[in-house]
């Protein structure tokens, strides 16, 4: 959840987390785990030429520092390409919500979303991502992102069309490009349900997920709602 800090934010956003009796947040602060130590090979894992072209995508020398690190730091080394990483919202919300003494909580653990991340980063999913990519479509993607969050595009969550794209014409059945966003989100989604109805029958509580949890009909928002929860969206320029 990295690219933009609470100052960036609708004074509104501090608001609600100051008058918030709880903050919720995925996981709970103080929660933590290990990834799993890797030092499989990046060069063998990619072969020859999808070694050279990660190799032109993150730079010679960033490559070949984490060439002995496995699948994940190779995938992370991609995905941080274009990311502001000093700038992260729930980082900035948990310092907040610490520095005024809130009561905190998680709706999952760090190990669970330390698991699906291992699962789904893997030398499979860093080869498709190496073939299917450039530089100008890292940064574009992410821009782009970064802007429809800005915005308050609300966006299909889940891949996007062109990942799912690529994923299917490299060998994914669609099964499995389907069981990607299950796991990642739907399934996670739906575990969350029964904690939100406990936190929000107790006092007044602010939650804070990533973005892709919250739209479409089986978002957070949606379940919600079928559970008899009024949901509100506070626009920016709302005094509320």
């Amino acid at each position: 959840h990295a690219g933009i800090s609470l100052t960036k934010e609708p004074p509104i956003v501090e608001a609600k987390v100051r008058s918030a009796s709880t903050v919720v947040l995925e996981t709970a602060p103080g929660d933590d785990a290990d990834f799993p130590e890797d030092k499989s090979s990046v060069p063998e894992l990619l072969g020859p030429d999808l070694w050279q072209r990660y190799r032109k995508l993150v730079g010679p020398g960033r490559a070949d520092a984490i060439a002995t690190k496995g699948a994940l730091e190779a995938h992370f080394l991609m995905l941080g390409m274009y990311e502001d990483s000093s700038q992260a919202l729930d980082s900035d919300i948990e310092t907040l919500a610490s520095t005024l003494k809130k009561k905190t909580a998680g709706l999952e653990t760090v190990q669970v979303q330390v698991d699906l991340i291992v699962a789904m980063l893997n030398a499979r999913s860093l080869r498709v991502a190496v073939q299917t990519t450039d530089r100008s479509r890292m940064q574009h993607d992410t821009e782009v992102d970064l802007q429809d969050y800005c915005a308050g595009v609300e966006k299909p969550p889940g891949l996007n069309a062109n990942d799912r794209k690529d994923l299917l014409a490299s060998g994914y059945t669609e099964a499995e490009v389907n069981q990607i966003d299950d796991k990642m989100l739907y399934q996670r989604n739906r575990n969350w349900i029964p904690k939100l109805e406990k936190l929000f029958a107790d006092n007044d509580v602010f939650v804070v997920v990533g973005a892709d949890h919250l739209s479409g009909d089986k978002g957070v928002l949606a379940l919600l709602a079928k559970r008899g929860f009024k949901v509100t969206r506070i626009e920016a320029t709302d005094e509320r």
